[in-house]
């Protein structure tokens, strides 16, 4: 660790965290309860804050520049037929993976999910109506740009693009959504994850954790058969940037998790998967390898108000 004044550590985690990359200028770091190794040199869910003296550089981030949430609204419920909806949407999805429009994970866990909600006090969301949580980000084109290891301002305006393609990305694909469903949407919000920003005099990295200002709207979402929560900002999450995490995260990696059986399990849930997908292809994303809800809640519940809560009904995954 350079030697000088030492950045404040904010550890949300539930767990002892090491920092143990450059902290030259670094002015302050919060680990949220999602952290967990990821390509670059920041853990996913953290939010780092960087002043005078630190070169941007494209490591922090990594490759899956501008990945984030886009959640929408059905304008009715695809609930009668949503085994049908569902095989659709997955179809459309796979026709053109590498393209504006497709889902393509790589080695991250991008999907579509498909809620109902079951709980609400927003007046954005409507109990028992079907909402769609696309998380994706800007595909090629953000690993374009991680390994072209550009820095400073040039880099800055490469990651600025595959930001924009990220969420046209999530656009296109929502209107894939639409067409294979037959239903229109309205979207809720579009929150990205994956990005750095200059905040004031400050270079402010966000890694698997969003920027979420007063009155606004964000989403924490669990495993495939967890359900997600809507949240909106209490005051204190000024202390952290006004940053949560996007997600509960991890609990075991993928190489570990590909040696286990989960899909012999018999979890008795109801979440359709597209009629190709079996448990087994999908054992490193099953729920076991995710932390619940009940695990996080009570390390960040003082930072936020939830207002909805929504139960997964179908999910496909890259």
């Amino acid at each position: 660790m350079t030697i000088g004044k030492k950045p404040e550590i904010v550890n949300l985690s539930g767990k002892p965290q090491n920092v143990s990359f450059d902290t030259k200028a670094l002015k302050k770091i919060v680990f949220f309860p999602n952290v967990w190794p990821g390509k670059g040199i920041l853990p996913t869910g953290t939010m780092a804050v960087y002043g005078n003296g630190h070169h941007i550089c494209g490591d922090y981030i990594g490759s899956d520049i501008g990945c984030g949430v886009l959640l929408a609204r059905f304008r009715y419920p695809p609930a009668d037929y949503l085994k049908d909806t569902t095989n659709k949407i997955a179809a459309a999805m796979f026709e053109g993976r590498e393209l504006l429009g497709g889902l393509s994970g790589g080695s991250e866990c991008h999907f579509i999910t498909i809620y109902e909600s079951i709980d609400t006090s927003s007046s954005q969301i409507n109990y028992g109506e079907y909402s769609v949580l696309i998380h994706t980000g800007s595909m090629s084109i953000g690993r374009d740009v991680f390994e072209s290891r550009l820095t400073g301002a040039d880099y800055l305006r490469e990651h600025d693009e595959a930001v924009v393609y990220a969420k046209r990305n999530r656009k296109e694909i929502l209107k894939r959504i639409e067409e294979a469903a037959g239903i229109r949407t309205d979207i809720i919000f579009d929150r990205i994850h994956n990005y750095v920003t200059i905040e004031g005099s400050s270079v402010v990295y966000r890694k698997g954790s969003v920027r979420l200002m007063p009155g606004e709207l964000g989403v924490i979402s669990s495993s495939m058969e967890g359900d997600a929560l809507v949240v909106t900002p209490r005051t204190l999450l000024k202390d952290l940037e006004w940053t949560i995490n996007h997600s509960t995260g991890r609990k075991m990696s993928r190489n570990e998790a590909s040696g286990k059986e989960f899909y012999l399990e018999n979890t008795g849930s109801d979440v359709y998967l597209p009629y190709w997908m079996s448990r087994e292809h999908i054992t490193t994303e099953l729920p076991q390898c995710y932390h619940t809800l009940g695990d996080v809640m009570p390390l960040i519940s003082d930072y936020f108000d939830v207002v909805g809560r929504l139960r997964p009904k179908s999910t496909i995954m890259d």
